[in-house]
């Protein structure tokens, strides 16, 4: 099916060639993709009701930035007035919190709602949403709203089951259900929805994560584009997924450039760039972005005393719902392995971990620097399997690119260790950006000093110091 995408691109640029609002025209005879993505996405947002963009890294700056450069190329758009209704995957609850700092600039209600979750990222994306719509005087156009339902994840005590049965049956369409009401409520504004990729699929998929044993029969079903498409009619539902070339892909089709992100249709992505699973998805276009895409770096992983405060009360949430709860026993587990991480110990009950806290003077920055953290990193390395991705997922949330230490590992801890010492003012530094939103007053005083010791210069925001982060370590540009 992905030659009716082909069709839906072909009509996409005769409309926007036909309006004239400078749309770059193909590059070389025969060529078929287009440069600007961010603008002709900001351009479409007026001619259609709705504009899908993929989230291609959940917690990632990459998309993050991304979805930022089309709302800077909305407001930088003075035709006429222009009113912008931005989803994102969150709850009403959290929408409302993220509002309410984009109109005040207190942070404290959005650390109070997500932590210990989030990423450095997602808290990034915050504040360079702040700062862009206050640049842009946008502040009363756009809107930020949320239509996840609150089914799954917030059940804390159903099944593995149950909740896969929700995911496939209800989830997606109750979140459409949302998006059509706020569009028939307010008809004049634009709608840009930035969800995972996979939400952006317009035709029947076998959805993933069913658990063992769940009947074949009952894991079809449809995302979020489908029942968006279905209600609007599918020309008024532009699905836009994202991918990033790797090492491997540079060049792609022999005219596109290797440095520019570009607008394709679906059907020019090469086979051999997807997932045998990915072959029959359909998408309206893509955009292929040009540079490393970079994990995102959990807040749950710094060592700083409200991070583990927050994962101690969160323990003790979870556990009148443990262990027959399945996101319940999850997200308790990745609390227990966060604080391992950050303080050491290896507690299991609440209560445990209660009282060695009130008994501590926790000093994260003592921890971070300590040889025991030392010997904690190069348990991750030792256990690094291609069959179980946990321990690199841990590696690359602390700020090690895991690519650097595939050529390492079959030389032994000595190696290893050598690698740590030369890499570990990378997860230092990130550590340090970590406090300056979430540490207290000693810790944002240690995390300025440390910063200003290795990057020779102080930073105003944490926002400011992720991209120097990024430059400096990864030579990205986002």
């Amino acid at each position: 099916m992905r030659s009716v995408t082909a069709c839906i691109a072909a009509v996409l640029m005769l409309v926007m060639l036909t309006v004239g609002v400078g749309v770059p025209t193909p590059h070389a005879a025969g060529s078929r993709y287009q440069d600007e993505p961010d603008r002709l996405l900001a351009d479409e947002l007026s001619r259609r009701k709705v504009v899908m963009l993929g989230d291609f890294l959940h917690g990632g700056a990459y998309p993050y930035q991304s979805l930022l450069r089309v709302v800077e190329a909305w407001t930088s758009d003075r035709r006429s007035p222009r009113l912008l209704t931005l989803f994102l995957e969150c709850e009403s609850e959290a929408a409302d919190i993220l509002t309410g700092y984009l109109r005040s600039g207190d942070l404290e209600g959005l650390l109070d709602y997500y932590l210990p979750s989030g990423s450095h990222e997602q808290l990034e994306f915050y504040a360079d949403l702040k700062d862009l719509v206050e640049r842009s005087d946008e502040a009363s156009s756009l809107w930020v709203r949320g239509a996840e339902p609150g089914i799954i994840y917030d059940m804390l005590d159903i099944s593995e089951e149950e909740s896969y049965r929700l995911f496939v049956e209800e989830r997606d369409s109750t979140i459409a259900a949302g998006i059509l009401d706020h569009i028939r409520e307010f008809p004049g504004r634009e709608v840009l929805v930035f969800y995972g990729n996979a939400h952006l699929i317009g035709n029947r998929v076998i959805m993933p994560f069913a658990p063992p044993g769940y009947p074949v029969d009952r894991r079809e079903g449809y995302f979020l584009a489908h029942y968006l498409k279905s209600a609007l009619g599918g020309d008024e539902v532009l699905t836009v997924n994202q991918l990033t070339r790797s090492p491997g892909q540079q060049g792609g089709r022999p005219d596109w450039p290797d440095d520019e992100d570009i607008l394709v249709d679906w059907d020019e992505i090469p086979a051999n760039w997807l997932a045998p699973a990915q072959l029959d998805d359909e998408y309206d276009v893509v955009i292929v972005r040009s540079q490393e895409r970079i994990a995102p770096h959990p807040l749950r992983q710094l060592c700083c005393r409200r991070i583990v405060e927050e994962a101690v009360e969160d323990l003790e949430r979870l556990a009148p719902f443990e262990p027959d709860g399945h996101f319940a026993v999850r997200y308790a587990g990745r609390d227990r392995q966060s604080l391992t991480q950050t303080t050491g110990e290896t507690f299991s009950e609440p209560a445990e971990w209660r009282r060695w806290l009130s008994a501590d003077d926790y000093d994260g920055m003592t921890r971070l620097m300590s040889p025991g953290f030392d010997d904690f990193v190069m348990s991750l390395i030792r256990k690094l399997d291609p069959k179980d991705s946990s321990a690199a997922i841990q590696l690359a949330g602390l700020g090690l690119r895991f690519p650097d230490i595939v050529p390492i590992l079959r030389n032994g801890p000595e190696a290893w260790r050598a690698f740590w010492i030369e890499h570990r003012s990378e997860v230092y530094a990130m550590q340090a950006i970590g406090m300056m939103w979430c540490g207290d007053a000693e810790e944002r005083a240690w995390a300025d000093r440390y910063l200003v010791d290795l990057a020779g210069r102080g930073f105003e925001t944490p926002s400011e110091a992720m991209k120097w982060w990024r430059a400096c370590f990864r030579s990205v540009t986002y």
